[in-house]
Formats: C-alpha cells, structure tokens, sequence
C-alpha cells in the first residue's frame, strides 16, 4: 500500500466544524466551483511545462483546475462530486462571507454563490454542498547552487587517514503555492470547514511539470484531511494525524449580497 505523505507545509491555519467530523456524506453532492483569483507569478516555467498541451499564452486557470478535479476526484470518493462550471454567473447572487481563523486578526474572506435554487437541475444534479478554493499563489523560490564533497579524516598513529566523504551546502528550488478553501453546507447555511494551505516541490535547476502536479495533489490531500470528504481511496493512500479548532461564526452579511460572477 502506497503511503503519501500529506501536504499541509508549516502552521497552515485550518478550521473544522465537529458536527462533521463523523458525518456520513455518502450520496451528497459536492459541486467543486472554478477557482478564484488564481495568481502564477512564474507563468513563463507554466507555459513552459505545459506546452505539449496547447496552453500557448492563455491564463492556466482552467489548466490548474483540470489538476485539481483530478486529485479530488481520485480521494473524496465518499461523495458525488459535480465540475460543472458553465453556469451563467451573472445570474447568481453572492454573500460577503468573513469567517474567524486561528491567530490575531485573521480571518478568511470570500464572495461565496448563493445556493442555486434549481440552476444545475438541467444539468442532472442539485449540490447538498459547494467547495471553493481561492487566492491561489504560485511561485519559484529559492536558489539552486552545488553542494560540496568534503573528506572526513582520524588521525592514527601512523597519520591522517580518509575515511569517507560528506555533502556540505548545496540549496534548492522550489515551486510553492499558497491558498484558501472554503467548504459549504448549503443545506445547513453553514461553513463545514475552511482556511489556508501551503505545498511546496523542490527541484534542482528545472522545474518540470511534476512539480505542479505535486503542489496540486498536496493541497488536495491537505483540504480532504480537514473536511468530511474522506472516502476509501483517501483512507487507504494516507496517514496522518492532525488537531485543528472550531469557531462558530455565521457569515457576515450585513451588506447586500453582490452579484459579480468568478
């Protein structure tokens, strides 16, 4: 049994609601929305590594999410989960949702649709719930210069002798990506779980296509780690063991709700 090794790098701030820790989702639907303010600061490695399938000079948006689905669809096996994302946005209605995270005057912040009433049922499926990631930041960071093979020596009655050789300095690249997901339970009006994620790919000197998809499937494993979409394959692939807090706290809309799509 392969065993990954989960990907929520340093204190990511993440939030759980305990009345879903144990809850059985099977047979819900999950629509997993198009990402929100995605942000590729190195494009021209994107464009680079995904040349062999016609990015040219397009934004990556519906490449990245391509990557995403994939991975969620691979372990939140324990739901319906729903892609589609060609409705007509300008017909929906958000709400301004602020939502408290651990640490001083922290908080995530989000324009999150409103449940459409009746709007997929065309489509075949009406979500029970809707996953939203945001704030995606890519970047290189780093440097990558060549470690050194020094020789380690005794000294013996009869001299100095070599005993082997260490690696000393040497420092890597790495792709990193930082982002936000918001979990939603439409039926319950209420946040099922949320916060931030960090992944990170070192590589020496050229970063492939690898290293996105690393990211990527790191951060999936991270956001399913801390919400109820746990299914068989995510059980079966990964260990871990994690605390994360609760604070209850409704969205905030004392503003109208405002109607600019994704």
């Amino acid at each position: 049994m392969a065993v990954l090794a989960l990907g929520c790098a340093g204190p990511a701030p993440l939030v759980f609601n305990p009345k879903y820790r144990n809850a059985d989702l099977v047979g819900r639907v999950v629509h997993v929305l198009p990402s929100v303010d995605v942000r590729v600061q190195n494009l021209d490695d994107f464009r680079d590594d995904f040349k062999g399938e016609g990015v040219g000079d397009s934004l990556p948006g519906a490449v990245l999410d391509r990557l995403f689905n994939r991975n969620f669809a691979d372990y939140a096996d324990n739901v319906t989960l729903a892609f589609d994302s060609t409705w007509d946005a300008a017909g929906l209605r958000y709400w301004d949702i602020h939502l408290p995270l651990p640490g001083k005057n922290s908080s995530l912040d989000s324009d999150f649709p409103m449940a459409p009433d009746g709007l997929f049922r065309a489509k075949g499926f009406e979500p029970d719930m809707a996953l939203q990631i945001s704030h995606l930041r890519f970047k290189r960071a780093g440097r990558s210069t060549p470690a050194e093979m020094v020789p380690t020596f005794i000294s013996t009655p009869e001299g100095t002798v070599v005993t082997g050789v260490v690696t000393v300095g040497g420092e890597r690249e790495y792709l990193a990506l930082d982002g936000s997901f918001l979990l939603w339970d439409y039926n319950a009006n209420e946040a099922v779980s949320y916060g931030r994620f960090r992944s990170t790919s070192a590589f020496v000197s050229a970063m492939s296509k690898q290293d996105w998809e690393k990211v990527i499937s790191q951060s999936v494993l991270c956001i399913i780690k801390n919400s109820p979409l746990k299914g068989p394959k995510y059980a079966a692939a990964v260990t871990y063991t994690t605390t994360v807090t609760y604070k209850t706290m409704m969205p905030n809309k004392s503003r109208e709700p405002i109607g600019v799509g994704f």
